[in-house]
């Protein structure tokens, strides 16, 4: 026997067998249950979400001998012969074909004879908007009072194009695109039916592909059975479909937020020469914004899995997260007129490598010193330095902003690191040699947030980490490899490690304090400032402390 696709083979027999559309055969149900029987049913949605399938079924129950709660049996004559396609009183007319007056004219001269064989004669007809504008007015009257054993099954996929008389002879039900969760669920069962393994990452794949069709992706699912010889493994369809790992888009965005330029454009150009839809790519960065932006602001786990994530929803800021997203926004309108999907992409990765939230491009013009030159000055704080800030979600009046802030000034004037040597690293300097150790390497950041600094001399430094154990071996031991190597490359220190004790301070304590610190210096700047204070009394308001962007205040004094 000849090879049926999925899609064909698979076809739902009775309505319990669809995947969603439940308001539109719960519906129909207690109308069959109820003998509460329309003449003419409209059948509206995209396509691949089982208008035709509905309308089958539906014929089905009303000529079933035996139905069962309104479903149809499946074993008596009527069944079979509509599941076969030779039952004599169900007509399907693709209106796409058939467009024409005469067309109609010949189903409805027909109409008036009984049925030979069933209860009813259906008429189901396919893509009704094709039709002619004669042809919808000759079935006018024939669809508003048909014969009592006569019923139409009208099926569409742009209803607009469907005039409102004939709108208004129908009962119309829309049909909802399927989910991706619907989808794959579904696609999970086909496998098993068929005995095919897979790797569940991939019917993901498929079923965002889809976009809501399910006949979509069944379609997609035999070309990927094809493609891999009868297994479906996420490289196969990653492959077919033109898109890449999440790993790979999540060390992108790292390398971006690091301003790793090389790094950058050798990940672009690795995409170059693979099999790669740019547009797709561009709709699955996207979509990796759209999780992190959800677990930032809803303090979700989405991808406990990956760790990588998880590192992004830590450095990446609200401000940097929106303009990415509206960048690769712009950037897909931009790939219809752009000269090829490569440059439309490439382009749209060096927007979002310029164009920095303006309190990062604040950080990217600081002069970094090495370690033993910068503990013979003083550097003036600044609440904008690191890039993985911890900033209150709500707004703080001044008052009770001051009042929260002003016990800990004690407490950061303390936090000195008094290191071996003679040499004495204020706070202040110690996370500006973290942040730019952190725009070096990437994708290690977690560990630097839990690196303590231990001691120190002008040629090397020692560290030590809280919680090795949380970290695998190798992510630990390549983690503290990249450390060494920026350190070495971007102040010449040597960096070696110890074990943790309990009267270190990690970078995450010593900035979040630092943060607080350099607000209630803001606002004790902005309560004393002449101009700030007239401006605050005109538009009675009160001081954002979170807001602030304080850089140095001698020079804004002078």
């Amino acid at each position: 026997m000849a090879y049926q696709v999925l899609a064909r083979k698979l076809r739902p027999k009775k309505f319990a067998d669809l995947v969603g559309q439940e308001h539109v055969t719960q519906a129909l149900l207690n109308s069959i249950q109820q003998s509460r029987l329309h003449h003419a049913y409209l059948l509206t949605g995209t396509r691949g979400v089982g208008k035709t399938t509905i309308a089958r079924i539906l014929a089905k129950s009303l000529n079933c001998e035996n139905p069962v709660n309104g479903e149809p049996c499946g074993h008596c004559d009527a069944c079979i012969g509509i599941d076969e396609g030779r039952f004599v009183d169900l007509l399907e007319i693709d209106a796409a074909s058939n467009t024409g007056i005469d067309n109609i004219r010949e189903v409805l001269e027909n109409a008036q004879y009984m049925p030979t064989a069933g209860k009813f004669k259906v008429y189901i007809i396919d893509e009704v908007h094709m039709l002619s504008k004669s042809a919808f007015n000759a079935m006018l009257k024939t669809l508003e009072e048909p014969p009592p054993h006569v019923k139409f099954i009208l099926a569409t996929t742009d209803p607009h194009k469907v005039p409102i008389t004939v709108l208004s002879r129908c009962l119309q039900f829309v049909l909802k695109n399927l989910t991706s969760e619907q989808i794959s669920d579904y696609l999970k069962h086909v496998l098993g039916e068929e005995n095919i393994s897979y790797e569940e990452s991939s019917l993901y794949l498929i079923a965002r592909a889809a976009n809501g069709s399910m006949r979509d992706a069944l379609s997609l699912l035999d070309q990927s059975i094809a493609l891999g010889n009868g297994q479906l493994t996420t490289d196969v369809v990653q492959k077919m479909l033109g898109v890449v790992n999440r790993d790979f888009l999540y060390d992108i965005f790292l390398e971006l937020h690091a301003e790793n330029k090389n790094e950058l454009y050798a990940k672009v150009q690795q995409l170059s020469y693979q099999l790669v839809g740019f547009n797709a790519l561009l709709d699955e960065m996207a979509l990796v914004l759209k999780d992190l932006a959800t677990a930032k602001l809803f303090s979700l786990n989405l991808h406990p899995e990956s760790k990588k994530f998880n590192v992004l929803v830590d450095i990446l800021s609200d401000e940097e997260i929106q303009l990415y997203y509206q960048t690769i926004i712009n950037g897909k309108k931009d790939q219809i007129i752009a000269p090829d999907e490569y440059t439309g992409f490439l382009m749209t990765i060096m927007r979002m490598l310029s164009f920095q939230p303006y309190f990062l491009k604040d950080n990217n013009s600081d002069n970094i010193q090495t370690l033993a030159e910068s503990s013979k000055k003083k550097i003036v704080p600044q609440t904008n330095e690191p890039n993985d800030k911890i900033i209150p979600s709500k707004t703080v009046s001044h008052d009770k902003a001051f009042q929260e802030l002003n016990h800990l000034e004690n407490k950061y004037d303390e936090s000195k690191l008094e290191l071996v040597s003679n040499v004495i690293i204020s706070t202040d300097e110690w996370l500006k040699y973290i942040q730019e150790v952190n725009r070096k390497i990437g994708t290690n950041v977690i560990l630097t947030r839990q690196m303590a600094l231990v001691s120190a001399n002008n040629h090397e430094i020692v560290c030590a980490i809280q919680n090795e154990h949380d970290f695998s071996k190798d992510i630990l031991s390549e983690g503290k490899k990249n450390i060494a190597k920026a350190f070495m490359s971007l102040f010449n220190l040597q960096v070696t490690w110890e074990k943790w004790t309990e009267n270190l301070k990690t970078y995450a304590e010593l900035k979040q304090v630092y943060d607080l610190e350099m607000q209630r210096k803001g606002l004790e700047y902005l309560n004393s400032d002449k101009i700030a204070s007239k401006l605050k009394e005109l538009f009675k308001g009160e001081w954002d402390a979170t807001s602030i962007r304080f850089k140095d205040i001698e020079s804004t004094k002078e």
